[in-house]
């Protein structure tokens, strides 16, 4: 916006540019009105029109800035004078005097910008900055998908409170993933057997960056939480005498979270992610107990990394 009300500005005024002493073997390379197309295919938008310091029939307002480009002991000197300031520049003298005015031009271009605004010139009130508030985004979200249990994957619900400045977000989540269980078998001199069930429950924080890309946004977050497992045993046949004591383990984890957001109509929208997570391993034992999925041992662990993939529906309040 500013660059287009700059460009509004300038072409109120206009730029007078001369050539002086230059020679080159082409000819009208060095000519004012080849220095005037070069400098006009820089700033479209500006008036610019060649004039001869010697010629007093065409001769530039005083509110005009003035251009000239002159040859002196070797050396090729540009200097620009408007808005009460000036600016002189020294360039290396070449065989192509045709370069010389494109790297002119290029100077010129850029100390239009500081010496083109004239007192003259009309004033232009700016936008007001965006308030703070204007630009959090608070979100609420729930969603399903799988997650890898204690003991394989199982059916998994979350749900999410999100804010985001710019494109900088954090995130709180509390998710619950269904009962995954595992046999195990007594051993002698008992008999039977069980199995060992565990339903999980995790909060965590997230904080990341989730940048414009393509028609929605690309999240990459860093979570920290806690997990909590609730373990209990059953019988899985007849008879036999086993722990039925429930078991709670409690474990810190950090992990990564990739997702992708589409808007929807009415300030909905849709998120797919996926979360890696690494946490220690706890483990749950049976006195007496033999687990295959063990090795045959009288415990049996967690894993140390879980996965889980997400489907979400939410809604931007503001």
């Amino acid at each position: 916006m500013a660059g287009v009300l700059l460009s509004v500005i300038l072409a109120t005024q206009q730029v007078w540019v001369a050539t002086e002493g230059l020679s080159d073997s082409r000819g009208t390379a060095c000519s004012a009105e080849t220095f005037t197309a070069a400098l006009q295919a820089q700033r479209p938008n500006v008036v610019v029109r060649p004039w001869s310091p010697q010629s007093a029939a065409d001769v530039p307002p005083r509110q005009a800035l003035r251009v000239r480009l002159s040859q002196r002991d070797g050396s090729v000197v540009l200097e620009v004078e408007g808005a009460g300031r000036s600016l002189v520049r020294t360039l290396p003298a070449t065989d192509d005097c045709e370069r010389d005015l494109q790297t002119a031009a290029l100077i010129v271009d850029g100390a239009l910008d500081e010496l083109g605004l004239s007192p003259q010139a009309p004033t232009v009130d700016l936008a007001p900055p965006v308030p703070f508030r204007k630009q959090l985004h608070v979100a609420a979200s729930l969603g399903a998908g799988t997650e890898q249990g204690a003991f394989g994957f199982v059916p998994a619900f979350d749900v999410e409170a999100a804010v985001r400045y710019r494109f900088v977000e954090a995130t709180l989540d509390l998710d619950l993933g269904l009962p995954s269980s595992t046999g195990f078998s007594l051993q002698s001199p008992e008999s039977g057997g069980g199995s060992l069930s565990a339903t999980t429950v995790a909060g965590e924080i997230g904080l990341g960056l989730a940048p414009r890309l393509g028609p929605g946004r690309l999240s990459v977050d860093a979570v920290v939480g806690l997990q909590v497992a609730f373990v209990a045993s059953g019988p899985g046949g007849e008879g036999g005498v086993f722990q039925r004591t429930p078991q709670t383990s409690e474990e810190p984890f950090g992990g990564l979270r990739l997702g992708y957001s589409l808007d929807l109509p009415w300030g909905f929208f849709v998120e797919a992610r996926a979360e890696e997570r690494a946490a220690r391993r706890a483990s749950f034992g049976i006195t007496g107990a033999s687990f295959p999925a063990s090795g045959g041992a009288s415990t049996v662990s967690m894993p140390l990394f879980s996965f889980q993939g997400i489907g979400m529906l939410g809604f931007h309040f503001f």
